[in-house]
């Protein structure tokens, strides 16, 4: 059965969700104790691909239910008791709940992000909550998720989670000499997977086997976000600060991108379009993949282009907003990717393209007359599924008159509701006087109002690639506020704290950390180590623990504290 529960998150400027709890029965209730169990599981998102994800996590466990034994999250009246912890993100209500409820030993939250794209993006955050054991937290993404990847991620986000788990459960470390939250543990040897990452929790890293993937967390307390902090543009030292971001997210922090990627969801604020790719590199990929349609080759040969060429255009959404009629090239290529789908069975990305192409264009329809019959029909079959969609409004909030919001590359008004959208996800970019934009993907909810309230002043000095999250200052006497502006950067977060880490070289080569509240922004905790010697590796270690649990140590040189 599927039971439906929805949380307003109205603090903080934070946008409405929907949640759905999925009790999966493998076998019944009556199973002898040999037999299958019924799993529980929570999925938050708001993607076009929800229902097969909901599904694929759902067949994973049907699969898998013999191996897992472990019995169902409660009935229905725990549904809005567990949602709100989730929307207050709040990792020790849930617990606390799962805990205290005699049926309920294990339960499975799948927060699920997605980001625009031709197929889409998505990101997945996975927790695990059972009884009497730390909570495991698993992320992975599918890029261009089509259903064979995503059916892919979800078994290895699953597997790798589980396995964690059930090391966990078979190790049953007592309460006496397991490690707090954060306190030194042996260190896992950490590897990187192309679709999850995973962390053995603390006090299991002694089970790990060497070189296999990781990234399950344990997580008791609030997490805190880690930023970089440069002067002009990124250092090129930049890369040695790696051992103490990694150390801080073994300790419960969000320090590497994907992690604050995870943590902001759509509304991290990024570039505007990427700087390594220029007009003419994006036209010729459009040029490229009109011209491969009009051949129509097989569409093993159509599709990447088709795809590439949408994908590239999306993620740089300047382009798109400074020259107007490079809409129209977008436009013919979403209608030939849909089509593509269409022709090759694929219904499920085909719809979700139209829909793309239904909330891009939203006053110009598909014509015979311009696109063709097949085009036609197929626009006006899903325009029509659309309607039952209801719609939604998305209002952009910014303090400064002179900034420009555009939504899906189309200018709109500030400040107001922009009404009559289709439900899903949207692509924002706001641009001041000097060019410079920040990009945000926000979900517009069916009867709902999404806010997105826009700090240019924190967002701009934001920058995020996949390598790295940072505050980045034109000078260095701008960085006199580096913790304002990481305050506000975090404003729609309760009850968090930052961590800025730079590299100073005012005397000798320093890492200097500091830990601020975000709520009073009075510094916590702020400590330097020297680096370029034989031991930086285990120095930085040790800068991330003082910063995140005050440890102390003779290699970390206390500031404040």
């Amino acid at each position: 059965m599927i039971l439906q529960a929805t949380g307003d998150r109205t603090a903080m400027g934070r946008t409405s969700i929907a949640i759905r709890l999925l009790v999966v029965v493998i076998v019944g209730w009556a199973a002898p104790a040999h037999a299958g169990h019924r799993v529980g599981l929570l999925l938050n998102g708001n993607s076009t691909k929800f229902a097969l994800i909901e599904a694929h996590f759902g067949e994973w466990l049907r699969a898998h239910g013999e191996v897992l034994g472990f019995p169902s999250i409660a009935a229905a009246s725990m549904i809005s008791k567990i949602a709100d912890c989730f929307v207050r993100e709040n990792l020790d209500c849930a617990r606390a709940l799962v805990e205290a409820t005699e049926k309920a030993n294990t339960l499975l939250y799948v927060d699920v992000a997605e980001t625009a794209g031709m197929p889409p993006d998505l990101a997945f955050t996975a927790y695990w909550f059972e009884r009497g054991q730390d909570v495991l937290v698993a992320r992975g993404s599918c890029q261009g998720c089509t259903t064979a990847s995503l059916r892919s991620t979800t078994d290895v986000i699953m597997t790798r989670l589980v396995r964690v788990a059930k090391r966990q459960k078979a190790i049953r470390i007592p309460e006496s000499v397991r490690p707090s939250h954060g306190a030194p543990a042996k260190r896992p040897v950490a590897a990187r997977s192309q679709s999850a990452l995973v962390t053995t929790p603390a006090g299991s890293a002694g089970t790990k086997r060497v070189g296999e993937p990781t990234s399950v967390q344990s997580r008791r307390g609030s997490a805190s976000i880690v930023l970089e902090v440069h002067d002009g543009q990124r250092s090129k030292d930049a890369g040695r600060l790696g051992p103490f971001l990694d150390e801080m997210e073994r300790l419960g922090f969000d320090a590497r991108p994907d992690s604050i990627r995870a943590r902001f969801r759509g509304r991290l604020p990024r570039l505007g379009s990427d700087p390594s790719k220029k007009p003419a590199d994006a036209e010729r990929l459009q040029d490229y993949a009109l011209s491969v349609w009009k051949r129509q080759p097989p569409a093993k040969e159509l599709l990447p282009p088709l795809k590439q060429a949408v994908t590239e255009t999306f993620d740089n959404a300047a382009f798109l907003i400074a020259d107007p009629n490079r809409r129209e090239p977008l436009r013919r290529l979403l209608i030939a990717l849909a089509l593509t789908y269409q022709r090759i069975g694929d219904i499920e990305n085909a719809e979700a393209i139209e829909m793309e192409l239904i909330r891009s264009y939203p006053n110009q329809a598909v014509t015979e007359t311009q696109d063709g019959p097949d085009a036609a029909e197929f626009y006006e079959k899903v325009r029509t599924s659309s309607l039952a969609l209801g719609r939604g409004t998305l209002t952009v909030v910014v303090k400064d008159p002179s900034l420009q919001v555009y939504i899906d590359e189309t200018a709109r008004r500030s400040n107001v509701p922009n009404a009559d959208l289709v439900p899903g996800p949207y692509r924002v970019v706001v641009i001041d006087v000097n060019k410079h934009a920040r990009r945000y993907d926000i979900d517009v909810l069916r009867s709902q109002d999404s806010v997105l309230d826009v700090d240019w002043d924190a967002d701009s000095a934001f920058v995020y690639t996949g390598d790295s999250a940072a505050l980045i200052f034109q000078t260095r006497s701008a960085r006199v506020r580096d913790a304002e502006l990481a305050r506000r950067l975090l404003r729609s977060f309760d009850n968090s704290t930052v961590t800025l880490i730079s590299i100073s070289r005012s005397s000798g080569t320093v890492a200097d950390a500091a830990h601020y509240s975000t709520q009073s922004g009075r510094l916590l905790r702020h400590a330097q180590t020297k680096l370029g010697t034989k031991d930086e590796q285990s120095r930085l270690f040790a800068l991330a623990r003082f910063v995140a649990k005050g440890i102390e140590s003779p290699d970390v040189i206390v500031l404040d504290k």
